[in-house]
C-alpha cells in the first residue's frame, strides 16, 4: 500500500487481506527538518516505522508531521481495514419483487474478498447461479427467468484458503 497524500488529502483508507497481520509506514517528506510521529513513535524521514500489528476490522494509524518551528503540525490518518472471514454472512431470504427490500441476495462483507466464488444449488443439486467475484447482485433468476419460490442452498468460497467455505440456505419468496 502506498498512499500519496496531496495538499488537501489527510485521510486514507485501504483494505488488506486477513492473511496480512502487520504493516510498516514509511513517511517521505520534502522537508528534511520536519519531525515525524507514527502512532506516537518517532520515525526518521524516509525510514520505515516499526511493524504495526493489525487486528481484524479497522486499524487507525496516525502520522503527525511537525515543522521545524515546532508548532506547525499536520495530522494524517491511515485506516487499514483487515478483513475477517467471521464477519461474512449471507441473508437467507430473497424477495425480488421490485420494492427495494431483499430484491438482491446480500452477502455481508463479501466485497472484502474479491477472489470469492459463490454457487447456488436447487434441491436436486443443480447449479442455478454461480459467479466469481460476487457483488451482491443476484436477483433469484436462472438464465434470465425467475426461479420458483422455495429453498436453495449455497456455497461461498472466500478465495483465501481451502478452509474458508461458507454453507447455508436461502429462501426465495415472490409476491402473489
Amino acid at each position: 500500500m502506498t498512499p500519496s497524500f496531496g495538499p488537501a488529502a489527510y485521510k486514507y483508507f485501504t483494505v488488506v487481506d486477513y492473511a496480512i497481520n502487520q504493516i510498516t509506514v514509511t513517511p517521505t517528506l520534502a522537508d528534511a527538518t520536519a519531525s515525524i510521529l507514527v502512532n506516537g513513535q518517532v520515525v526518521p524521514n524516509s525510514t520505515s516505522s516499526n511493524l504495526i500489528d493489525l487486528q481484524p476490522g479497522d486499524n487507525v494509524i496516525t502520522v503527525v508531521i511537525t515543522a521545524q518551528d515546532g508548532i506547525t503540525q499536520l495530522t494524517y490518518t491511515i485506516t487499514v481495514h483487515r478483513t475477517n472471514p467471521a464477519s461474512v454472512y449471507a441473508t437467507n431470504i430473497l424477495s425480488p419483487n421490485g420494492d427495494g427490500k431483499n430484491d438482491y441476495w446480500v452477502v455481508k462483507d463479501i466485497l472484502s474478498y474479491p477472489n470469492n466464488t459463490v454457487t447456488v444449488y436447487d434441491r436436486a443439486g443443480r447449479i442455478v447461479f454461480s459467479k466469481h467475484t460476487y457483488t451482491n447482485d443476484w436477483d433469484g433468476t436462472f438464465k434470465g427467468a425467475p426461479l420458483a419460490e422455495g429453498t436453495y442452498y449455497y456455497l461461498i468460497n472466500l478465495g483465501i484458503d481451502e478452509g474458508t467455505i461458507l454453507k447455508g440456505f436461502i429462501t426465495i419468496v415472490r409476491s402473489r
